[in-house]
């Protein structure tokens, strides 16, 4: 399973005091039958110059996805009226070592192309979080969508700590325009993330470096780095923020995975003049 949420469990305590409540998690490789996802992320629509309209999309109120286990097939519901169904047979891509899975299906004049990854940080694949992302692609651009999701094992709304404070060991991919110049930031890109649970806010920044689209080799080019802040939801796990920087501005949307917020992803955009950029940021930590 890629992306999935999981239950909570009862609890316990001597007569007379408060239960302490026990909360019960499965990994990512854990899971089995039927399965209802949220997620949280970002979302694409081209206007009619041709750039994207990038908004957020809190945790939970992003793509539905239903995974149903007897077909092997994935549901996707964007909430607005769009609804693609991938099977086995649509699968395109499967690369093992980035733990990646890509769908294509074409219904009518309509292409989707659903693609679903469990990251790795430092070469091991992240327990309870996972992204993905789905372009729906049309003849009318008004119709076309894209989003870049996060989902996973979340931390369930009363094991969010709201004490104390943490930071997280990164990884960042991501890809866009920068200056007119289309690039690939999965490779070279760092990033920073830390959770003030006290405050119910969280710190970021994202450094993008990286090759232009179609190059293997040379010198990464340094894009700039962009500083983030956000607050985490005070009923669940999920949190949104914004970034700035020197080239462009934007923003971030992404929740907690796993006991006690072990875990984090987000998806974010950016947006200035001759640029725009997709990417996610994923976590473990420290």
């Amino acid at each position: 399973m890629l992306l999935a949420s999981c239950g909570g469990g009862g609890g316990g305590g001597s007569v007379g005091s408060t239960p302490t409540p026990v909360y019960t998690y499965k990994t990512l490789d854990q899971l089995s039958g039927d399965q209802t996802f949220q997620s949280g992320g970002i979302a694409g629509q081209p206007a009619s110059d041709g750039r994207l309209v990038q908004t957020t999309k809190p945790f939970g109120q992003g793509i539905e996805i239903k995974y149903f286990a007897a077909s092997d097939t994935y549901n996707l519901n964007d909430g607005a009226g769009l609804v693609a169904e991938f099977a086995p047979a649509d699968v395109r891509v499967v690369d093992e070592a980035a733990g990646a899975v890509q769908y294509q299906k074409v219904v009518g004049s309509d292409l989707n192309v659903l693609t679903l990854i469990n990251p790795r940080l430092n070469g091991v694949p992240l327990s309870y979080t996972t992204i993905g992302s789905w372009l729906h692609l049309s003849p009318s651009a008004a119709a076309t969508r894209f989003y870049l999701m996060v989902g996973g094992v979340p931390t369930q709304a009363g094991d969010v700590p709201r004490s104390g404070s943490a930071t997280y060991t990164t990884a960042v991919g991501g890809g866009g325009t920068f200056n007119g110049t289309n690039y690939n930031f999965s490779a070279n890109s760092t990033g920073t993330f830390s959770a003030n649970f006290a405050n119910n806010t969280v710190s970021t920044s994202v450094h993008l470096a990286g090759l232009p689209n179609g190059t293997t080799v040379g010198t990464p080019f340094d894009a700039g780095t962009y500083n983030g802040t956000g607050n985490i939801s005070s009923t669940g796990p999920g949190f949104t923020g914004t970034l700035t920087g020197t080239a462009a501005n934007g923003a971030f949307s992404g929740a907690f995975f796993g006991p006690r917020a072990t875990e984090f992803g987000y998806a974010f955009y950016l947006d200035g003049t001759g640029t725009q950029i997709q990417g996610t940021m994923v976590g473990k930590k420290n």
